[in-house]
C-alpha cells in the first residue's frame, strides 16, 4: 500500500498579529501631539532681594496696564523712577462692537513713546473686561508686542505680554 503524504495546514494564523497591533495602536495614538500649545512667558517678581553692594541697580520698572473696556482702551502708566503715573482713555470711534472699532493706532503711537522713554521696560499687563471678544484681546496683544513702521520693518515694544483680570472681571 502506498502511504498517502500527510495534509499539512497552510493557513497563517494572523491571531497573534492582530492582538500585537490592537494593543500598540492605542499607545501610538496616546503618544501622538495633535495640538502644539503655546504660552505666554511671565515671571513672577522677587519681593525682599536687595541689590548687592556696588552693584548699580536697573531703572524700576513701570506699571504699564492697557485695559480693555466696551467704552474704549485705557492704558495706565504708574511708578518708574520719578514715580509718576498717567491714565489716559483711548474711547472708540462710535461702539465698542467691532475690533477695529477700538483707537488701535493710538493705542500704537503711545505705547512707542512709552517706550523711547523706558527702552529696558519689556513688560505690560493686559485687563480686558469680561464681555470683550477673543480678536479684540489678540490685536491688544499684537499692538503691545509690536510696533508696525512703513520703513525699517517691525519694532519690538514690549515682548512679555501678561493677562490679568480686567474691570468687572472679579
Amino acid at each position: 500500500m502506498a502511504r498517502r503524504p500527510m495534509e499539512q495546514n497552510t493557513e497563517l494564523n494572523l491571531i497573534p498579529v492582530m492582538n500585537l497591533m490592537s494593543v500598540t495602536i492605542p499607545f501610538l495614538v496616546m503618544g501622538a501631539q495633535f495640538v502644539e500649545y503655546s504660552s505666554l512667558q511671565g515671571a513672577m517678581a522677587r519681593i525682599g532681594a536687595r541689590p548687592e553692594a556696588g552693584i548699580e541697580s536697573p531703572a524700576p520698572p513701570i506699571g504699564l496696564q492697557v485695559t480693555i473696556t466696551a467704552e474704549g482702551l485705557g492704558l495706565s502708566v504708574s511708578g518708574g523712577a520719578a514715580g509718576e503715573a498717567e491714565r489716559v482713555l483711548l474711547p472708540c470711534a462710535g461702539p465698542c462692537s467691532s475690533v477695529d472699532a477700538y483707537d488701535w493706532a493710538g493705542l500704537g503711537r503711545r505705547l512707542a513713546t512709552l517706550k523711547d522713554q523706558h527702552p529696558d521696560e519689556l513688560t505690560a499687563v493686559i485687563a480686558p473686561g469680561e464681555d470683550i471678544r477673543y480678536e479684540v484681546l489678540i490685536r491688544a496683544m499684537e499692538v503691545c508686542r509690536e510696533e508696525r513702521r512703513a520703513e525699517g520693518g517691525p519694532r519690538v515694544l514690549f515682548p512679555r505680554v501678561l493677562i490679568a483680570p480686567g474691570p468687572g472681571s472679579l
